[in-house]
């Protein structure tokens, strides 16, 4: 698990705020069959809205603390009978915290073919490409 500061809570609290909970409570509590659903939506987007529904048996605090403690996930916080949770991605993270570093960007292609060049043209003059441009006018107000 991360180590999470609140300004770390506060973003993902707020990637959240528009998107739809995903997983309900309902009124057996958190149960096994909850946390498979809560395991699987965490590994599939890794910030997951959850609803606690009125009927559910449980303290609202409760729950999404317990649901936090048996998916191994972050509590990003509880507001009414919403709660967030966070679990970062093992392979592929897909979401970004602040203070990490700025991820390498892949190489385009293919990576296990090494990508084919073409010799430069070059005019007849020299050194310069596009030599033909080079003798055209520049255009500005006297041109027109």
């Amino acid at each position: 698990m991360i180590e999470t500061t609140g300004k770390i809570r506060r973003f993902l609290h707020g990637l959240a705020h528009d998107r739809d909970a995903l997983v309900q409570v309902g009124k057996d509590g958190v149960t096994d069959g909850l946390v498979a659903a809560l395991d699987a939506a965490l590994t599939a987007h890794e910030l997951v809205k959850v609803k606690i529904m009125r009927e559910a048996p449980v303290d609202r605090h409760e729950a999404a603390a317990e649901a936090a403690d048996k998916t191994s996930s972050v509590l990003c916080g509880v507001v009414g009978r919403t709660f967030v949770l966070y679990r970062r991605h093992p392979k592929k993270p897909k979401i970004r915290l602040p203070g990490e570093p700025e991820p390498k960007p892949a190489r385009e292609g293919n990576p296990k073919r090494p990508r084919k060049t073409r010799p430069r043209r070059r005019s007849e003059e020299g050194g310069e490409r596009g030599g033909a441009r080079a003798e055209r006018p520049k255009r500005g107000r006297s041109h027109r």
